[in-house]
């Protein structure tokens, strides 16, 4: 399998950041390299080098370099040592932050220092567990960081569902946004020659991209990776690398397999040395290459907003994001097959069908809506 541009690019900046580090660190980092994202791994190796520069200028480790931390300062690490850290983390950015809303912001600080704790538990476990030095015992005997849990982030789904129902494309817009992108959003840039050059180019593209979303529910990562040699053209399926690593075979739908159709039938003429790459979609911007992660959070923004621009009359829209897409899609999938969960959680790869329940309550708060507005018309006067 062919990495992105941007895992070459996450792999050989994670390379960087591991010449300022400890011998050990580049250790963990090729131990498990193939049990963590690339993702993952450099937000990591980024978390590593910020604890180690705080044990560097908080005086806890009396050396001037990342890279010369030793051992022994972790092996000895006090618990109330390690809680300064983190709630350095908890406190820091407040001023920047006090303006939102209370609930989001905390969720937001947890979620930091859930991130900087969990990068730190596998190192310790690893340095703990996993190594061994010339005499054969592991390199650390301590490990500090199973006294900091991970902190369970309260959002019920029922609030999550709430959040969200307001925030996807409902069934008939799902329809209607895909029309607007094939046939109306021509006329909203066509006074601006450049962005009519820009669509005319890549509309094929960039609705095959907007299409898959809303016909499969596959992830941004798992679309930007994809490869011309994983659909299954027959089968009206694709082969698609999983979150975690699993690699799996999904179920699109028969529109979103004709639109890649269309699409390739024009992608070596619109993306010179396309014939080149394996990825399914390519941009030749600064040289053929995979469409980023970035590009396709932009394409998908850009026509939702326009789209909700044109269906609510209102200039002060904001764009939908790929997520919002699968979300889209989970919901509609969820509510024309009856609600088996089980077949959502398949189709969407969770490996928990607690994640997947997420859906029952937008189910169930669609319907509860759909009631009101049945009393609120029983209800009229005539």
């Amino acid at each position: 399998m062919a990495l992105t541009q941007e895992e070459q690019n996450m792999k050989r900046l994670t390379i960087e950041n591991l010449k300022e580090l400890p011998y050990y660190i580049t250790e963990f980092y090729e131990a498990k390299k193939d049990d963590f994202s690339a993702n993952t791994l450099s937000k990591y190796i980024y978390e590593y080098r910020s604890f180690f520069n705080w044990l560097i200028s908080d005086r806890i480790v009396d050396v001037k370099l990342a890279k010369d931390v030793p051992l022994e300062t972790l092996d000895c690490l006090r618990k109330d040592v390690v809680k300064t850290y983190f709630d350095k983390l908890l406190n820091e950015n407040i001023a920047s932050e006090k303006k939102k809303e209370k609930k989001v912001y905390e969720t937001r600080k947890d979620t930091t220092v859930n991130r900087a704790k969990s990068a730190l538990r596998s190192l310790f476990n690893y340095l703990v567990n996993e190594t061994e030095n010339a005499a054969g015992d592991t390199y650390i005997e301590r490990n500090v960081m199973e006294k900091f849990p991970l902190k369970r982030i309260k959002v019920s789904p029922a609030t999550r569902a709430d959040a969200l129902n307001d925030k996807i494309l409902k069934q008939h817009q799902i329809k209607g946004f895909l029309e607007f992108l094939s046939n109306g959003y021509e006329q909203t840039v066509e006074e601006n020659h450049r962005k009519l050059a820009t669509f005319k180019r890549d509309k094929e593209r960039d609705f095959a991209i907007c299409s898959l979303f809303l016909g499969s529910g596959i992830r941004l990562n798992e679309l930007v990776s994809l490869e011309i040699n994983n659909i299954d053209f027959h089968n009206v399926k694709i082969s698609i690398d999983r979150k975690g690593g699993g690699h799996e075979t999904i179920s699109i739908t028969i529109d979103s397999l004709m639109a890649i159709e269309r699409y390739l039938e024009v992608r070596n003429k619109r993306y010179s040395g396309a014939e080149y790459s394996p990825f399914l979609f390519v941009t030749s911007h600064g040289g053929i290459k995979n469409i980023s992660h970035r590009a396709i959070q932009n394409i998908v923004q850009k026509y939702t907003s326009a789209y909700l621009a044109q269906v609510t009359h209102s200039t002060n829209i904001k764009g939908l994001s790929p997520h919002k897409l699968r979300h889209s899609f989970s919901l509609l999938y969820y509510e024309e097959n009856d609600g088996d969960i089980k077949l959502l959680s398949d189709q969407l790869g969770h490996s928990n069908l607690n994640t997947t329940s997420l859906y029952v309550n937008m189910a169930d708060e669609t319907r509860e809506r759909a009631i009101e507005r049945v009393s609120e018309a029983l209800n009229k006067e005539k």
